[in-house]
Parts: C-alpha cells; structure tokens; sequence
C-alpha cells in the first residue's frame, strides 16, 4: 500500500482512512488532480471534460482572482464532486479548445481607407 505523505499518522484516523480509499482522478481514467488543477487555471488551449465539469460547478472569475491555497480549495471540492459524478456513471462534456490569443494584425492603411470613407460619409450630416 503506498501512503500518502500528508497522512502522517499509523492507523490512519477515520477521515483519513475514508480518503486513502477514494478513487483519485487518475483511477479513472482522468486527470492526476494537480493536472486538472493546470488545466482550470492556467492558459491551456484544451481542457479536460471533466475540468470543464468541474469548472462550471465554480465561480471561474472567483477562481482566478482567489490565492492560491483558496484556489486550490475551491477547485478539490469542484473536482471530487466530479470524480463522484464519473463514480456515478455521470459524462462529461466533450473538451472544447479555447480561442488561442495571438496578437491581431495590424491592417494597412491603404485596407482600411475605403470603410473609414465609408464610415465617415456615413456621419457626414449628422
């Protein structure tokens, strides 16, 4: 048996005994709990259906904005609420990629002259 090293007591208490029986993410087929973690916070392109899951049981700007234990806090309840979902025979939505943030292109005067016309004739008699 491999003990979790934030469990520092032999036997294990009851709470802790019930978490060291808990099917982590991986278990199933999901994402270890510091990747899903990633996933929610950082600037991924792609998230995990169950992230996404997880995700939108969460306030996401409340998310963001929090520390970073905090964040950490919201989001274990959010992802064991969805490790229990998945327990349960629950799907998850299908991962959908994020809008990767490039830098617009700067157009050319000369593209942009005939609407800017157009744009102030349009103005012209107000």
């Amino acid at each position: 048996m491999v003990r979790d090293p934030q469990y520092s007591e032999w036997p294990p208490g009851a709470l802790e005994f019930r978490a060291l029986c808990m099917p982590r993410g991986e278990d199933l087929g999901l994402p270890t709990a510091e990747e899903a973690y990633q996933q929610a916070v950082g600037n991924r392109t792609t998230k995990h259906g169950a992230v996404i899951y997880a995700l939108r049981r969460l306030d996401s700007f409340a998310l963001r904005q929090a520390r970073e234990a905090e964040a950490r806090r919201m989001f274990a309840a959010a992802w064991e609420a969805a490790i229990t979902h998945r327990l349960a025979g629950g799907e998850f939505p299908d991962p959908v990629a994020e809008l990767d943030h490039k830098r617009p292109v700067k157009a050319e005067p000369s593209t942009a002259e005939p609407h800017l016309s157009a744009l102030k004739g349009m103005f012209a008699d107000v």
